[in-house]
């Protein structure tokens, strides 16, 4: 490793988020094919609140990075998180769905895809998805509040009393945003 990456992984550990920022700029501009410089950099942005700026640099780093690799996956996963983050639901979409069409059993991607899909109000895809969750990984309460949430916004009155039900066993489950939902659903 490069030492101003040494020191800019230095600097996260000691909360010195703008001080790392600044060794990880310097460790690309010392060696730009570095991918893992550009990486600790979006992480730094990530930690400094600054989801724009973590944005650009994945999308650099997406650039370097041969589409059949790991670091390829990665770094789409978080850049499609990284646009939730910031309300570009459809590019976050897009991103997912590239994730999926690489990962395709994956079963958290669909959770994810299916947060965007139900901020972006397209329920009936996030219900799709849900479903793929459920199986991948069992009925927990992440999964069961989603699909709670979905059903009761579907606009489908057959789908409110079991989204209701949903959302009542996620909070029996522990899930603590089903416990925070609002009465009035």
């Amino acid at each position: 490793m490069i030492p101003y990456n040494e020191t800019g992984n230095q600097m996260m550990d000691e909360k010195q988020t703008e001080r790392a920022i600044l060794e990880y700029k310097v460790a690309i501009v010392l060696d730009p094919s570095n991918v893992r410089n550009y990486e600790q950099l979006s992480l730094a942005y990530d930690e400094a609140g600054d989801p724009e700026n973590a944005l650009f640099i994945r999308s650099v780093i997406l650039g370097l990075t041969p589409k059949d690799s790991g670091d390829y996956y990665f770094n789409l996963y978080n850049r499609a998180l990284t646009r939730y983050e910031i309300y570009d639901y459809f590019g976050a979409l897009a991103d997912m769905n590239e994730v999926i069409s690489i990962d395709p059993k994956e079963p958290l991607a669909y959770v994810h895809r299916a947060e965007i899909e139900i901020d972006a109000e397209l329920y009936n895809e996030a219900l799709e998805d849900i479903e793929v969750y459920l199986k991948g990984s069992g009925e927990d309460g992440r999964g069961l509040y989603l699909r709670g949430l979905a059903r009761i916004h579907s606009g489908i009155p057959e789908l409110y009393e079991p989204g209701v039900l949903d959302l009542l066993s996620a909070a029996e489950q522990g899930y603590e945003r089903a416990s925070e939902t609002p009465k009035d659903l």
